[in-house]
């Protein structure tokens, strides 16, 4: 009887375990399923109008969210399904390296490197100037960090270093190309063709929306997108250069392609697969989208940039396809400006490397080349405001904020960056309850109670546009108080493309600096960390 029962209890604990077995393999194989299918989407949510979820996968949803400290709501837990994914593909991208090859880009340079966090262990250190335009190197630097700090009891503005090319301001950063001052307008539209070409490369966009086409957006905050982005891109600068561009979408919007009306015709300059063509025996007779559809022997007379792979073998088709080639709407801006202001004892840093950081947006894939820099300010008592019923009492770089009122009420300090904010942490000199706030997305979450706090569930959310505002609530229960001996450290990470950073060498290195209040360049310091 006693072996029976032993061997009866042995069989159930072996269904049990299988069970659970076949049902983690099941529900993550859904998790998967449902990122699969977010990733082919084109355009809109499809699988949220498909997939419907059971009783058990939102059990499941519920362990992954405290897993990854979201709270599911119950009437969107499919958009929840597919962020929650969205958090296990970016955990798991952080074991997989990078892409890159120097075959299909030649053109830009290696790839940043990957490390584990933002701090530069046993880095050297040493200051330079920023008003001066000058960083010396003693010696080679495989990785480096530079920063900005702000050491005065004011705010200033951010100058913006650049090694020729500004990447705060589009107008600018047209100017500084040389791109607008070229009098030839095939010349003209050749030289936006190849920039655009060379500071961006070819993978998932962001949003497939209107965050990556804004010139500066594009170019300073990611550096990637798809056909139609690059399209965006090209005619977003044509427009600033004072040529008329337009879009096409091909064969069905298989591909998406510019032209720019230049010296009198209609020229095709496609820009994601760095290519244009020209008639034969001609080179400056750049052909259109209409030619090519007449003549598809003529992308055999190719002009590339870079060398590339040998193009899609039904390319020449795209253009034969008269029925199937219709306009595409041009939805390129240039309204967005890096312009950031650093406040008193605030800096700004940027590095060569990233750390795995960065805007999920609408579609959970992974990146591969970006960098990542941080914010690091520090949160005085003068950065929060406070409702009725609470009170803050300074006594030098301390400050207590007390709850004189008969409910939990929270301080709140407000902090904007016009990079995409992508992680963080807050440092509290006590154990304190704090609640993050996004307020592009408006989406508010509770963070740990504790001395240091990572938010960075809180802004890598799948989104139309990422986090560059948000607010810090500290949370005072009812009646009671919360004491910091000191300020609050605040670190804001963010990421940026390739054109805002500076390529440091050995020996001394020039760059140039523009700010929107020169005279403020004095009281910054700039420091400079290298291994």
């Amino acid at each position: 009887m006693k072996k029976s029962l032993q061997t009866f209890l042995c069989f159930i604990l072996a269904a049990a375990a299988a069970s659970t077995i076949v049902l983690a393999s099941h529900y993550y194989s859904r998790a998967r399923k449902a990122e699969a299918a977010l990733i082919k989407e084109v355009g809109r949510f499809t699988a949220e109008r498909t997939v419907r979820l059971s009783q058990q996968e939102r059990t499941y949803l519920k362990a992954l969210s405290d897993r990854y400290g979201a709270a599911p709501k119950e009437e969107d837990v499919l958009r929840d399904a597919i962020s929650l994914a969205a958090r296990m593909n970016q955990e798991m991208n952080r074991t997989v390296p990078a892409e890159y090859s120097t075959a299909k880009t030649p053109w830009l340079p290696p790839p940043p490197k990957t490390l584990a966090g933002r701090d530069l262990a046993d880095a050297k250190q040493s200051t330079f100037s920023p008003e001066t335009g000058k960083l010396e190197l003693p010696g080679d630097a495989a990785l480096y960090q530079y920063s900005i700090l702000n050491p005065t009891s004011t705010p200033v503005p951010m100058p913006i270093l650049h090694s020729g090319i500004r990447w705060d301001d589009a107008n600018a950063m047209m100017e500084t190309s040389g791109i607008r001052a070229i009098a030839d307008e095939t010349d003209r539209a050749i030289a936006i063709w190849r920039f655009v070409s060379e500071h961006r490369y070819h993978t998932s966009p962001v949003t497939e929306g209107s965050e990556e086409h804004d010139s500066v957006k594009f170019f300073s905050c990611y550096g990637y997108g798809l056909c139609d982005d690059a399209a965006q891109a090209v005619a977003g600068l044509a427009k600033l250069c004072g040529l008329e561009a337009r879009i096409w979408g091909l064969s069905g919007n298989i591909h998406v392609v510019p032209e720019i009306f230049a010296s009198g015709r209609w020229i095709l300059l496609d820009a994601d697969f760095a290519v244009y063509f020209h008639k034969a025996g001609e080179p400056r007779t750049i052909l259109g989208v209409e030619e090519l559809g007449k003549d598809r022997a003529a992308v055999r007379n190719a002009v590339q940039c870079g060398k590339l792979p040998t193009f899609e073998p039904d390319y020449a088709g795209y253009f034969s396809d008269t029925a199937g080639n219709k306009p595409w709407p041009v939805q390129a801006r240039s309204e967005h400006r890096i312009a950031a202001m650093l406040q008193a004892g605030e800096r700004v840093v940027f590095s060569n490397f990233n750390w795995g950081e960065y805007f999920l947006g609408a579609y959970p894939t992974r990146v591969p080349r970006y960098f990542n820099g941080y914010f690091e300010r520090t949160l005085t008592a003068d950065a929060f405001t406070v409702p009725d019923g609470l009170e803050i009492r300074r006594n030098g770089e301390s400050f207590t904020i007390a709850n004189q009122s008969r409910r939990d009420k929270r301080a709140e300090a407000v902090i904007e960056y016009p990079f995409p904010i992508v992680g963080g942490k807050i440092i509290s000199p006590t154990s304190a309850k704090f609640e993050f706030e996004d307020r592009v997305m408006q989406r508010k979450f509770r963070l740990e109670t504790g001395r240091e706090i990572s938010f960075g569930n809180a802004v890598t959310q799948v989104a139309k546009q990422p986090t560059t505002s948000f607010t810090i609530f500290v949370v005072i229960p009812e009646g009671g108080m919360v004491k910091f001996d000191k300020p609050i450290r605040l670190i804001s990470d963010f990421q940026f493309a390739e054109l805002p950073l500076l390529r440091l060498k050995a020996g001394m290195n020039e760059f140039k600096i523009h700010s929107s209040d020169p005279a403020t360049l004095a009281g910054l310091r700039g420091e400079i960390f290298w291994k």
